[in-house]
This record gives structure tokens, sequence and C-alpha cells, in this order.
């Protein structure tokens, strides 16, 4: 039997973030799952970049990640009444 694999995306970079401590606390409570943090540290999407040089390797292993995952786990900031452009960032590559 494979082991449940639950993904968390903090959509702050901050390390001391408030989302990120609450994604590190659900992977916490799923003892019994595999636990990865994803890094959205991502170059900002560019869709002539994207012609030219294809999508960035830490964008792949992003699209990856979640492709792989059992379950996603999403934590952001609220910035004017939306999600963080990090994460719409992330997302927009994936």
């Amino acid at each position: 039997m494979t082991q449940f694999s639950l993904l968390g995306i903090s959509g702050s970079l901050r390390q001391g973030s408030f989302n990120r401590q609450l994604i590190r606390e659900a992977g916490r409570l799923m003892e019994d799952a595999a636990f990865t943090e994803a890094d959205i540290d991502l170059p900002l999407y560019n869709g002539d970049v994207e012609e030219a040089e294809g999508i960035p390797a830490k964008v792949q292993v992003l699209a990856d990640q979640i492709g792989a995952a059992d379950a996603v786990v999403i934590s952001t900031p609220e910035y004017n009444q939306s999600f963080s452009g990090v994460l719409k960032n992330a997302l927009d590559w994936v």
C-alpha cells in the first residue's frame, strides 16, 4: 500500500509566515501522510519566456508535485480581498 501524499503550498515566501506555519501543521496532523512543502519562489510568468525557453525547471518540479499529490493544502495571505500575487504567479505557470 502506498503512503498518502500531501502537498502544502504557502502563498507567502516569508519563512516565518503564518501561512507556512499552517501548512506545516496540516502536514504534522496528517502524521501518516508523506508531507511535502512546495517551493513557489518562481520567476514572474512571461509567455514570451515560456515560448522561447520553455518551462523553468522549478515550475516543472511544482507541476510534478501537484500531479503526484493525493491532496493539496493551500494557505495564503489575503491581499486586497484576494490571494497573494506569489500564489497567482505559481498558478499561472502551472
